[in-house]
């Protein structure tokens, strides 16, 4: 972006960070949750093509992670193609067309949610019943 692209970015990140006066102190002051709440205000104000999110994204107290939610959708609404990496079947249904399912970085399945989904099911099922062997313990002789 350019300068006067990011200087045009600020009042939207100041406003949503809700940081006030706190802005202006050295970001090595803050607490978790401010870095939280300022990552989060500045990651969400670009135009990607691609945006690729994680379910583990939460954001603060309750209020805050309602604003987070609905700036999220109309992050979601400005991107192209969107990424979701998610376990919740709730949260690929309601944003997903095609799911890709992976097993250790191969993709197992390529469908419609719900195709997927039952796929994903049925090898978690499948895993429960047979649990790979313990790991192997090696002891080394003090010398």
């Amino acid at each position: 972006m350019s300068q006067d692209e990011i200087t045009a970015k600020l009042p939207d990140i100041e406003q949503f960070s809700e940081l006030g006066e706190y802005l202006n102190l050295p970001v090595r002051t803050y607490s978790t949750g401010m870095l939280m709440r300022l990552g989060f205000a500045v990651a969400t104000t670009i135009d990607p093509d691609i945006l690729v999110l994680d379910e583990g994204l939460s954001a603060g107290d309750a209020r805050f992670a309602e604003s987070a939610r609905r700036r999220v959708e109309t992050l979601i609404k400005r991107t192209n193609i969107l990424i979701v990496a998610s376990h919740s079947d709730v949260l690929i249904k309601q944003m997903c067309n095609r799911v890709l399912l992976l097993d250790h970085g191969n993709v197992v399945a390529d469908g419609p949610p719900d195709q997927v989904i039952e796929k994903y099911h049925e090898m978690v099922a499948q895993a429960a019943a047979n649990p790979p062997p313990p790991p192997v313990q090696l002891a080394l002789p003090v010398t």
